[in-house]
């Protein structure tokens, strides 16, 4: 059995929705790191999961940016 795939308006949302707490927070950047073991955050805002490997995403608040 298949799952469904989430498409990528879902991902932009999560992205958004966490820029918005990153602002509330007074952070300039959010960054996350992933492991085979633990994927959940690079699966959760870039559905990547990192096989035999590790992962960051790194989700910048945008307006604070030059």
């Amino acid at each position: 059995m298949r799952t469904q795939m989430i498409p990528d308006s879902d991902y932009e949302r999560r992205v958004t929705r966490l820029q918005g707490r990153d602002d509330q927070a007074d952070l300039d950047v959010l960054l996350t790191y992933s492991s085979e073991s633990e994927p959940a955050s690079s699966r959760y805002l870039a559905d990547f999961w990192p096989f035999f490997d590790f992962a960051g995403v790194v989700v910048p608040v945008r307006d604070r940016l030059p």
